[in-house]
């Protein structure tokens, strides 16, 4: 699976309008200095993959471990929430992935 968080959200306050963050970067940020019970090495990965603004390709099990990480980790909410959203769009496109070839 691929888990891409090029997202663009909006500054909600700011003193210049049209300002953005990415998600991408703050998390690249943010894994490059801490990585809560992610392996070191992996979340070193995972962080220079998405300071390119790429996906990381995730299984299930790093899928949990890293939404584990993002519940837990203070961060802005906007931030988290934008994640958890991505994370929760990925496992739902997956389960109905599952269900269709569990159909044939």
């Amino acid at each position: 699976m691929k888990l891409d968080l090029n997202i663009e959200i909006p500054q909600l306050i700011t003193q210049k309008s049209g300002n953005s963050f990415n998600i991408s970067h703050i998390i690249a940020d943010i894994l490059y200095v801490r990585c809560g019970k992610i392996k070191p090495i992996k979340a070193y990965e995972w962080a220079k993959t998405f300071a390119e603004k790429k996906p990381i390709e995730v299984d299930k099990s790093d899928l949990e471990e890293f939404q584990k990480f993002i519940e837990q980790d203070s961060m802005f909410i906007a931030v988290k929430a934008e994640i958890l959203n991505a994370i929760s769009s990925l496992k739902d496109k997956e389960t109905k992935k599952e269900t269709k070839n569990n159909k044939n």
